[in-house]
C-alpha cells in the first residue's frame, strides 16, 4: 500500500530532447548496390616448361614493372643444345656462300644451291626454337603491378602450367555490380559512382560507369555494370566487397530532419 501510495503521488521527471530545424537543400539522388572489386588486369604466373628453378629474383607483395625477371629454371641442356646449332648453324651459312659464288660461275647446278640454302633455314630454325625454349624458363613479369605470396622454393621441379605468384595491377581498379533493369534508362558511362564498406575507414574512394553490358541476365533481369576507380592509395584490392552508390546528374530539393528523429514502429 505505501510503495502504490508513493506511486500516486510520483510524478515523471521531464524528458530531455534535442530541437533542430527543418532545412530545405538540394541532394543528389543515387542508386545503391553491392560491388565487387576487380584488378584490371590479374594474372596467375606459372611455368610454361617443366623444369627445376634456380633462381628467385622476386619478393612477394614487391611492385615490378613489365618485363622484370621473376624466376629462372634450370636450362643448362638447352643452352649446350644451343651452343651445337649455332656450331651448325655457321657451317651451314659457309656452304650456303661457298655455293652462291659456284652457281653464280656456273660450276653447280641451282638444285645444290637450293639444297644448302634448305640446310641454312633449317638450321636457323633449330637454332630459333631452342632459344625460344629458354626464353620460356626465364620468366619475367607480362606487365607491370604487384606481386602476391610467393608459391614456389629454390630447387623444386616444375611443371607445365605450375603456380609461381599471383601478379595484379591495383591501380586503377574495376568495380562489377548490378542494377534493376528498369534502372536502365537512368544509367549511362560517365556517371559518377562513390564506394563504401568494411576495411576503407573514412576514405570515400570514388570512380565513374565505364562499361555496361549489352544484354540482361536472364535469370535475375538485372543489368551488369562496369566502373573504375583510381585506387592511387591501393587501398582497394580485387576480390573486396563494397557498397556502391551510382549519383545520378540533376539534384532534388528536400526537406531534411536527423534521422534519430525518426521513430519506427510496427505501423
Amino acid at each position: 500500500r505505501k510503495m502504490i501510495a508513493a506511486g500516486a503521488k510520483a510524478t515523471m521527471p521531464p524528458t530531455t530532447i534535442t530541437t533542430a530545424p527543418v532545412v530545405a537543400e538540394s541532394w543528389e539522388e543515387t542508386l545503391t548496390a553491392v560491388g565487387t572489386l576487380e584488378a584490371v588486369q590479374g594474372v596467375i604466373v606459372a611455368a610454361e616448361q617443366p623444369g627445376k628453378v634456380v633462381r628467385i629474383l622476386f619478393e612477394a607483395g614487391a611492385a615490378v614493372r613489365r618485363g622484370d625477371l621473376l624466376v629462372e629454371q634450370d636450362k643448362s641442356a638447352e643452352e649446350a643444345q644451343l651452343r651445337a646449332l649455332q656450331t651448325s648453324r655457321a657451317l651451314a651459312k659457309t656452304n650456303l656462300d661457298r655455293m652462291a659464288q659456284l652457281v653464280a660461275k656456273g660450276f653447280i647446278a641451282k638444285a645444290d644451291y637450293d639444297n644448302a640454302e634448305a640446310s641454312f633455314k633449317e638450321a636457323a630454325a633449330q637454332e630459333d626454337n631452342i632459344r625460344a625454349a629458354i626464353a620460356k624458363k626465364t620468366i619475367r613479369a607480362p606487365f607491370a603491378g604487384r606481386l602476391g605470396i610467393r608459391m614456389v622454393n629454390l630447387g623444386q621441379i616444375l611443371r607445365e602450367g605450375d603456380a609461381i605468384v599471383s601478379l595484379q595491377v591495383l591501380a586503377p581498379i574495376f568495380v562489377n555490380f548490378q542494377l534493376p533493369q528498369e534502372k536502365l534508362p537512368l544509367v549511362k558511362t560517365g556517371l559518377a559512382v562513390g564506394l563504401g564498406g568494411d576495411g576503407l575507414g573514412q576514405e570515400q574512394p570514388t570512380g565513374e560507369i565505364t562499361t555496361i553490358s549489352p544484354e540482361i541476365d536472364p535469370v535475375t533481369r538485372n543489368i551488369r555494370l562496369q566502373a573504375t576507380a583510381a585506387n592511387t592509395g591501393e587501398l582497394l584490392r580485387p576480390g573486396m566487397f563494397v557498397t556502391v552508390a551510382v549519383v545520378l546528374p540533376g539534384k532534388k530539393d528536400v526537406l531534411t530532419v536527423p534521422a534519430t528523429a525518426v521513430l519506427y514502429a510496427p505501423y
